[in-house]
């Protein structure tokens, strides 16, 4: 998602980091602006294709690089490129980080009810516990698809 389509977050408020490698801005995704502005959002979206026969399902997004949960690196031109310190300044704890989702999680599960929603995990800033915590929460939602692998 290029910067233009999410200057109105970061115009409210939401916090940011940007990538110096790349240009890439990523919203710090724990923070309390941008989770409203996010899950608003997917209140939206849900009102407009939760019923829409030709949705198959839904992908939960905007919770890492590549909609995944990885933080503190991303890939470009074949080289890892390292943003750990960024994240860590911007706040990021494990706990931080594990409440969020669960509330991005929480909202899509709320606004698709006729849907198959999908998680893509990973482990953030390298941290397995993390996607633990999140499938341990996870697995009590009846309409969710968890990754095989």
């Amino acid at each position: 998602m290029k910067l233009e389509l999410r200057n109105w977050v970061f115009k409210a408020g939401a916090k940011k980091i940007v990538h110096p490698q790349i240009n890439e801005v990523f919203p710090v995704y724990w923070d309390p602006i941008y989770l409203e502005k996010w899950c608003n959002f997917v209140k939206a979206f849900g009102e407009k294709y939760d019923d829409d026969p030709n949705v198959e399902f839904i992908q939960i997004g905007r919770t890492g690089w590549f909609g995944e949960m990885i933080l503190g690196r991303t890939w470009k031109s074949g080289d890892i490129v390292g943003i750990r310190e960024e994240w860590l300044n911007a706040g990021f704890t494990k706990d931080a980080y594990v409440e969020a989702y669960k509330k991005v999680l929480d909202a899509y599960i709320e606004d698709f009810q006729n849907k198959s929603v999908s998680i893509m995990l990973g482990n953030p800033m390298g941290d397995y516990d993390v996607k633990v915590e999140i499938v341990d929460y996870a697995v009590s939602y009846t309409h969710l698809t968890l990754p095989t692998n």
